[in-house]
């Protein structure tokens, strides 16, 4: 993503879908006078200032069966209901961090946050158990 003169990021909405898919990543790297002390496996945790709600149809799923020739048709349609006012954060909660101390994590903004700025948290726990962590600003174009 670009950054402007306020460092904010900015983020191209693609208007075409309802998400917006862009994943984040980083590199952590220990330094330590143990040895047994490595960058594998920490723990991340995300926050985003913005979410949004499911309506009351999450989706569908579409039976499909094979005619006498042997041609695809589609015979069902069953919609996934019941989800009305579920709360879809536009971040995941946690990423974890490979052997070579890479994490990515995934961001997932929709359409009708166009011209907002999410506020982005990213945090974790140090060798000596503080949490530290760093809040940037996406704007969504």
């Amino acid at each position: 993503m670009e950054v402007d003169d306020n460092e904010y990021y900015h983020l191209t909405i693609d208007t075409t879908k309802w998400q917006t898919i862009h994943r984040f990543s980083g590199s952590v790297e220990y330094l330590s006078d143990r040895d047994e002390l490595s960058a594998e496996g920490v723990r991340f945790e995300w926050e985003s200032s913005h979410y949004w709600y499911l309506g009351d149809t999450l989706g569908y799923v579409i039976k499909r069966g094979l005619t006498n020739e042997l041609e695809y048709v589609n015979y069902d349609t069953i919609y996934v209901t019941n989800f009305s006012g579920m709360e879809v954060p536009t971040i995941n909660p946690a990423s974890y961090s490979n052997g070579n101390g890479e994490f990515n994590q995934m961001f997932a903004p929709v359409k009708s946050m166009r011209g907002d700025t999410v506020t982005v948290t990213v945090s974790h726990q140090d060798y000596y158990g503080e949490w530290q962590g760093v809040e940037f600003y996406v704007v969504l174009d």
